[in-house]
């Protein structure tokens, strides 16, 4: 964060990596705030299309899924399947 700052692509990297590493360890609640975090950013700074804001939306459903949010997943992966059917 301090080299190349924020909002970077490798910093939002490296923060779904470690969204992914606590849902690894059953830490859900703090898994899905962080990849919620990383999709925002991702969708605020990329686009709803760009492959990066994609992937962040394909793991939010699992957290949620693990959370007993099972209406949230089902939303988001929804939308996560439009977006890329709508990509040329």
């Amino acid at each position: 964060k301090k080299v190349i700052g924020e909002h970077h692509p490798h910093t939002l990297t490296s923060k779904g990596n470690l969204a992914c590493t606590y849902y690894s360890l059953a830490k859900f609640e703090s898994a899905q705030k962080l990849e919620e975090e990383v999709l925002m950013l991702h969708k605020n700074i990329s686009g709803k299309h760009h492959p990066n804001t994609l992937t962040s939306m394909g793991h939010l459903p699992s957290m949620y899924h693990a959370l007993g949010k099972l209406e949230n997943a089902q939303k988001l992966k929804e939308e996560e399947i439009l977006l890329r059917e709508s990509m040329p």
